[in-house]
């Protein structure tokens, strides 16, 4: 089943397991942190989202930064409280007034 429409123009809550397009059906990712701003390959921007291998969890660097449309299937949706509302009400307004770049897995 695929749930990616349901989180449409929001964030995945910290805490969701997803299954990356193209990816193996056991390669399960696990969200550690959302709009994750830095310089990658020379280029300023963002991605939406890091994650890591789910059941063994984050091992030194290996992490996984990619954003919804890159998501084939959730899995499992995060915990949702009055605060995580609020940082959904926040990641809109990120986007409206954000100059950084939404950049792409390569």
């Amino acid at each position: 089943m695929n749930n990616q429409l349901s989180f449409a123009n929001r964030l995945l809550p910290i805490g969701s397991v997803i299954r990356l397009t193209g990816s193996l059906p056991e390669q399960k990712v696990l969200i550690i942190n959302r709009v994750v701003a830095g310089k990658w390959k020379g280029e300023n921007g963002y991605f939406e989202y890091a994650g890591c291998k789910h059941v063994v969890g984050a091992i030194e660097n290996d992490y996984f930064y990619f954003n919804s449309e890159n998501i084939e299937e959730v899995l499992f949706a995060g915990y949702v409280d009055d605060s995580e509302i609020e940082l959904q009400k926040d990641y809109k307004n990120f986007l409206e007034e954000t100059k950084l770049k939404k950049l792409n897995i390569v």
